[in-house]
């Protein structure tokens, strides 16, 4: 799920601190990875990424880790209610 920082002038890593999300990897190119667990144990977990060069809040529900060492694959939502309500959590605090 997208969310749109296009009129945000704040400090992103401040809003997702804000929000309860943590860094999650070091700065990728013009991405940053956060990530907010839910029970207290790495999955399952929101992860968000911050892309600069769009200029928005990617979101998903991490369910699980990958299979497989170092694959990007994982057991994500990118829609659904949760997903959608944790966006609404995110756009009220900016």
């Amino acid at each position: 799920m997208k969310i749109s920082l296009e009129f945000f002038t704040g400090n992103v890593r401040n809003l997702m601190r804000e929000a309860g999300y943590h860094p999650d990897r070091v700065k990728q190119g013009s991405k940053i990875s956060f990530s907010r667990s839910l029970l207290g144990s790495r999955y399952p977990r929101f992860h968000a990424y911050y892309d600069d060069v769009r200029k928005a809040i990617f979101l998903h529900l991490d369910q699980k880790a990958s299979r497989y060492k170092d694959s990007p694959d994982h057991a994500g939502e990118y829609h659904g209610k949760e997903v959608q309500k944790e966006a609404e959590r995110i756009k009220n605090l900016l």
